[in-house]
């Protein structure tokens, strides 16, 4: 976590988990629900669309009535909190 910080090891970890089902299925015959497969595609899509947005150096949300310079200064403060708490 404090090398590559807590978005990339959520991904990592909800992959695992997602991997894990999809083994579970196919080895030992288990059988998801209609809705479980859902939420599975629900949280795939969600995990891809944070890749894809992070390979293109896109942010996921783009604050609005926050002028540049004052979101620059937002980021900056949370960075500044993450090293903090990531001691």
């Amino acid at each position: 976590i404090k090398n590559f910080g807590a978005v990339v090891f959520t991904i990592i970890m909800t992959t695992r988990i997602l991997l894990s089902i999809v083994l579970s299925c196919l080895l030992y015959g288990h059988v998801v629900t209609g809705i479980g497969n859902l939420g599975l595609m629900v949280v795939l899509m969600a995990i891809l669309y944070r890749i894809k947005c992070k390979a293109e150096g896109k942010a996921l949300l783009k604050w609005q009535g926050i002028d540049d310079d004052a979101l620059d200064k937002a980021q900056d403060l949370v960075q500044e909190w993450h090293e903090h708490v990531d001691m």
